[in-house]
């Protein structure tokens, strides 16, 4: 019968022995062989093993392996107890665990629980007959009714009971196998005729593993203490194979090494001869062990040492799957390059844009992810990132062929490895991988997968329509399962959604009332918290606004949309005040230089401003100054820093004096300035009159020239704080002071004014206002009013003005107020309304301001002029008209 067995090639074949002979015909050598050649013969899991699960006649091979080991479980031998249980395993039916390529996990309700590892074998022979009675009879209603099996995985009863007399068998074969693979000559139960040997062994403990059961192969590990000591002594080498089968077992077990077993491998890598493909298992099990034990990683190193050369002398002979696992490896283990750089050589090499035509998707993704963690975003020296394109082409070329097969990992992790490597943003590739993930559909993708693909189309700029598919998929999933996303997950859709500016006011607000009445936010890090202000900040520049001109984002005068990004997107101030009172409550020391500055110039964008925060930042910035002499900031992130205290109108003394006394050492050294950020500082400074302190002054002139020299043109943003800080040099610094432009800075505005547009608001205090004047006095009552300032252009406009008069009315609405919410949410005035102020008296105006909330009130009562009318006696005094 075995001869037979062993000539049997298919499934099909193997099983069909068992209704073509009786059962007389088999014994438990000839069960255990076909068990054993059935499960090396599955080649497509996917399609074979929920046939072989709902076949009745694998139901009957596990029936009559049942009843035999019931009636005498000592009978198996060693190796027909391992060629059992690692064919169990194989075959998916101890665990009911799903074939590969399956998204979700099946329940395992209906396996009984697994004895445990000291099962008695009298224990283990009545669990077996009790799950060999239920398949019998299960067996018996299928051959009365056929149609009582179905036609999917797990639904049927019969499908159900094999797996519930795998478990039986599986569990009674552990049980016992410890104490007869440990027994002596004198003690070894009847039928044995040896001990058993170490690929006995080897083979159970991973096809417990492999079956989900590591509890039970714990009781076998003391043998390889045996097998370690008869390796150092020279008498024997185990087999790679083997060696790898223990290792692999805890790998998938996630339970980590006992401590004899690094030191046992250390010794077999140098002992036995090693494979390719053992070399890729045994780096692939190091590799995910050494996640939770970095001591691990030279381990992965050694045999990814011996792995390079077997791989140029055998690329012609290397399986797919092992030249992604190589490399995935050495990833995994966080390996820099200079430490496998043999290895990155031969696939440099030998690995080039042909030859990836057989890739599965699975390793195409793990090859690219592999290589982004070892050569991309400057983990690599220029020349090994420059060697590395040709097998970054042949990813590319790769995905690009087989996108029609992938699922949403295989798209997710491309995309991550794209953007990471810097792959050109104008290939196809992006647009083909977005479409597919678009396909499959957020419903069908995890939400690392959804937030990876966002979070990398994004990084790479990516706003077509196959991308919006993306990110509309994440913003749905978002808002339908937020609990299912973790914290980075959450914050990467967010910033996705503001860095391509892709206006999505509902997942803001729902993600605000998310984050609030979970624990997620006190998860996130600092520089998650970084940029999910700014994240917030951008929208909400975006829902004000959906086509902002280019002069109209914020930065330089301070003039924000705080009503429409506060208020129009629900939650935004609670989330703020949150978010504040979190980093206040942190360690400010892992706040990195651009956490910090992303965090204020968030709050400052958004029109928020809140107390301890700011105090804690300009103190924490200050306090590295004083100890390091460094600010651990660019330039832009000083520049964002300063303007962000400036827009609040909150000065830090001793944030001012490091920014200057850093800046005064290292302006002229500082890379990438930009005329338009040096506009910001200076508007920055003058308002918190930094330009009264004389120690600023060399360093005001410097940042001043730079904005007149170099090439380009300064927006008109930039031009009207330049403006402003003239004026205010002018008016309130030294009178041998000045500053002056340079020529044709300003030629090419030629209107000297910002195009305003008036609100309703405005116009409705206008009425109100000319009502306050006698008729003569109304006609000489002028909107968007420019003053003179002595020179040919000037930036400086009034709402409403009586110039004869030098009075200003302004119509304050709520772009004029930071909202503090660490305190009064109106009345904190911003820093370009209070520098305005300056000005406008400097040259002898005065102004009245009107109240947005107080004005609305008093109109709806009908008491609009004699509110205007007040405010304007408190000013000019009671006889101005």
């Amino acid at each position: 019968m075995n001869s037979l067995i062993l000539s049997c090639r298919t499934p099909s074949s193997l099983l069909s022995l068992l209704t073509s002979h009786p059962r007389s015909s088999f014994n438990l050598v000839n069960y255990s062989t076909l068990l054993n050649r059935l499960a090396k013969s599955v080649r497509d899991p996917v399609r074979e093993l929920p046939a072989i699960s709902e076949s009745p006649q694998a139901a009957l091979l596990l029936l009559s392996l049942s009843r035999l080991l019931a009636s005498d479980l000592a009978a198996a031998s060693p190796r027909e107890t391992s060629n059992i249980v690692w064919s169990l395993a194989k075959l998916r039916l101890p665990t009911g665990g799903t074939p590969p390529g399956s998204y979700d996990e099946p329940s395992l309700s209906h396996l009984p629980p697994l004895p445990s590892a000291d099962l008695s074998l009298e224990a283990a022979a009545a669990s077996l007959t009790a799950a060999a009675d239920a398949l019998e009879k299960s067996l018996s209603a299928c051959a009365a009714d056929p149609a009582a099996r179905g036609a999917k995985l797990w639904m049927t009863p019969l499908a159900r009971l094999s797996c519930e007399a795998a478990s039986a068998l599986l569990a009674a074969l552990a049980a016992k196998a410890a104490p007869v693979l440990n027994s002596t000559p004198s003690t070894r139960p009847r039928g044995y005729t040896k001990v058993a040997r170490s690929s006995e062994l080897s083979a159970l403990v991973y096809a417990l593993a492999y079956a989900r059961r590591p509890s039970h192969f714990s009781v076998l590990l003391p043998l390889f203490r045996l097998l370690r000591v008869e390796t150092s002594q020279g008498a024997v080498a185990v087999p790679a194979n083997e060696v790898n089968n223990l290792v692999y077992a805890h790998a998938i077990s996630q339970l980590p090494l006992p401590g004899f077993l690094p030191a046992y491998v250390e010794l077999c890598l140098e002992a036995s001869p090693w494979t390719l493909s053992d070399l890729s298992i045994l780096s692939y099990s190091l590799a995910r062990l050494s996640k939770a034990d970095p001591a691990l990683r030279p381990l992965v190193e050694a045999s990814l040492s011996r792995a390079a050369p077997l791989l140029r002398r055998g690329f012609g002979r290397a399986r797919t799957n092992e030249l992604s696992n190589l490399l995935w490896s050495a990833a995994t283990a966080e390996l820099p390059c200079a430490r496998v750089a043999p290895l990155l050589d031969a696939y440099f090499e030998l690995l080039g844009p042909g030859e990836l035509g057989g890739f599965k998707p699975q390793e195409v993704n793990n090859l690219a992810w592999a290589l982004s963690k070892l050569v991309g975003r400057g983990a690599a020296p220029p020349d090994v990132a420059e060697r590395s394109r040709p097998l970054v082409a042949g990813l590319v070329s790769a995905a690009a062929a087989g996108v029609g097969r992938y699922e949403s990992q295989d798209v997710s992790t491309v995309l991550y490895a794209l953007s990471q490597l810097g792959h050109p943003a104008d290939d196809p590739v992006y647009s083909l991988l977005a479409a597919r993930m678009s396909a499959i559909g957020g419903r069908r993708c995890r939400p690392q997968e959804l937030s990876n693909s966002a979070y990398s189309l994004a990084r790479m700029g990516a706003g077509g329509a196959e991308a919006g598919g993306v990110y509309d998929a994440c913003r749905e999933e978002a808002m339908r399962r937020p609990e299912q996303f973790k914290s980075q997950e959450l914050k990467d859709v967010l910033w996705a959604h503001a860095k391509v500016e892709r206006a999505a006011p509902d997942l803001f607000e729902a993600m605000s009332k998310y984050l609030l009445s979970s624990s997620v936010l006190s998860e996130i890090t600092p520089q998650g918290l970084g940029n999910i202000a700014w994240a917030y900040a951008k929208q909400a520049l975006l829902h004000a606004s959906p086509s902002p001109p280019a002069d109209a984002l914020p930065p330089a005068d301070g003039r924000l949309g705080v009503y429409l990004a506060t208020d129009s997107i629900g939650g935004v101030k609670e989330l703020f005040r949150a978010i504040a009172s979190r980093v206040v409550e942190s360690d400010l020391e892992s706040f990195s230089g651009q956490d910090v500055s992303n965090l204020v110039y968030a709050f400052s964008v958004l029109g928020l401003f809140h107390e301890p925060l700011y105090r804690a930042l300009g103190d924490e910035v200050a306090r590295r100054y004083r100890e390091s002499g460094e600010l651990s900031l660019n330039y832009q992130e000083i520049v964002n820093l300063l303007w962000s205290f400036a827009s609040c109108n909150y000065r830090h003394p001793q944030l001012l004096e490091s920014v200057s006394g850093y800046l005064s050492s290292h302006f002229s050294s500082l890379p990438h300035k930009s005329k338009t950020e040096s506009a910001n500082l200076l508007w920055s400074f003058v308002v918190l009159n930094m330009h009264m302190e004389d120690a600023a002054r060399p360093l005001i002139d410097a940042i001043w020239r730079h904005c007149q020299e170099g090439e380009g043109e300064l927006p008109k943003r930039s031009v009207m704080s330049l403006v402003q800080v003239q004026l205010a040099v002018q008016e309130e610094a030294h009178a041998d002071w000045s500053l002056e432009f340079g020529e044709g800075v300003i030629t090419h505005h030629n209107s000297p004014t910002l195009n305003l547009n008036k609100s309703k608001f405005q116009g409705a205090v206008f009425a109100e206002t000319k009502k306050s004047f006698v008729k003569s006095e109304r006609e000489l009552l002028a909107e968007e009013y420019v003053v003179e300032t002595g020179q040919d252009f000037s930036f400086l406009t009034l709402d409403i003005a009586h110039a004869g008069k030098k009075l200003g009315i302004e119509a304050d609405g709520p772009g004029h107020f930071i909202a503090d919410l660490s305190g009064d949410m109106r009345t904190r005035t911003n820093g370009s309304t209070s520098l305005k102020d300056r000005l406008l008296s400097n040259m002898g105006w005065r102004v009245v301001h009107v109240f947005y909330w107080e004005f609305n009130l008093a109109r709806d009562e009908g008491r609009g002029r004699e509110y205007v009318l007040g405010k304007m006696e408190e000013v000019m005094g009671p006889d101005f008209n």
